[in-house]
């Protein structure tokens, strides 16, 4: 029985070792990618629903067909955004390579992040307990909700130009 025998040169291991470390990296970038896109779909909406409901607030007789909606979109997706790790594993930062708001210190301080997130998750369980017919206490809250949204920002967002 005779074996085969299969000599690669350096520059082949080296072309074998670019393709395959190629091969990971768009894999790396498509699934960063596809979580970067959620959670920006999901920022994007909280603020659409957060913006609804401000502007319905405004009014001198707010609907409550018009804020229950806005109220429990908001709560659903602040729970979505606490749930550790959904939107915000290793790897979907700044260095994926894809366009994101996201700051380093999201991963560099992942328990003081992980708690604003909480609070966001929080104060907008507490915004959707208040029944839309108390505008008073809705707006109250909302101001709320509205600062530890601002404050997430502050630490963990970068700016817009």
């Amino acid at each position: 029985m005779r074996r085969l025998s299969l000599t690669i040169g350096a520059a082949g291991v080296r072309r074998a070792a670019v393709i395959v470390l190629s091969a990971i990296a768009a894999v790396t970038y498509g699934a960063a990618n596809d979580v970067i896109s959620a959670r920006q779909a999901n920022f994007k909406d909280l603020g659409a629903a957060f913006k609804k409901l401000g502007d319905e607030l405004k009014k001198p007789s707010p609907a409550a067909s018009q804020l229950d909606p806005s109220v429990a979109r908001i709560a659903d997706l602040a729970k979505q955004l606490s749930q550790q790790g959904r939107f915000f594993p290793k790897g979907s930062g700044p260095e994926a390579g894809v366009e994101t708001g996201a700051r380093k210190e999201i991963w560099e301080k992942p328990q003081e992040f992980q708690k604003a997130l909480q609070t966001l998750s929080t104060e907008a369980g507490n915004l959707a307990s208040i029944p839309t017919a108390d505008t008073t206490s809705l707006k109250a809250q909302f101001r709320k909700l509205g600062t530890a949204c601002k404050d997430c920002h502050t630490s963990f967002r970068e700016k817009d130009d």
